[in-house]
């Protein structure tokens, strides 16, 4: 069953829409990023105590990693950009973007956290949404655009 799901998909709507191809490959890159950065960010919080009073110095550190990361496994698996006489350039616009989101990111933590009191794991989870489609968006279109 599986197979010729695999098979249908490959030979009837990948070619079709290879943009949608692209966001499912982005979609689990992001799952495996996304495990990173809250694996990081609970280890720092919940072993190291001051990581654990400074939670935005600690989702700081865990998003940077997941976001080199990202830009690798992004750039030679989901957009198949294999061109690295631009990567420098490709990973500053890549980090940028990043920046930006961690930016967002940090603004609705700190809101959702120390102004609403929601639980910091929880808020983590509601900053996915967010962060994939401003991403994937500003990824495809600018960073590793053809």
């Amino acid at each position: 069953m599986i197979v010729l799901v695999l098979n249908f998909l490959k030979n009837r709507i990948w070619p079709k829409y290879p943009s949608l191809k692209q966001f499912i490959k982005y979609s689990f890159t992001g799952v495996l990023n996304t495990l990173t950065d809250f694996g990081v960010y609970f280890a720092l919080t919940r072993i190291f105590s001051w990581f654990g009073h400074n939670y935005l110095a600690a989702n700081a550190i865990s998003f940077s990693l997941a976001v080199t990361q990202s830009f690798f496994i992004n750039k030679y698996w989901t957009f198949q950009n294999l061109d690295n006489r631009n990567a420098r350039f490709q990973y500053l616009k890549f980090f940028l973007v990043n920046i930006f989101t961690l930016g967002v990111n940090q603004l609705i933590l700190y809101w959702l956290v120390d102004i609403l009191g929601v639980y910091d794991l929880y808020a983590k989870v509601l900053l996915v949404i967010s962060s994939v489609m401003i991403n994937f968006t500003l990824v495809k279109f600018w960073v590793f655009k053809r």
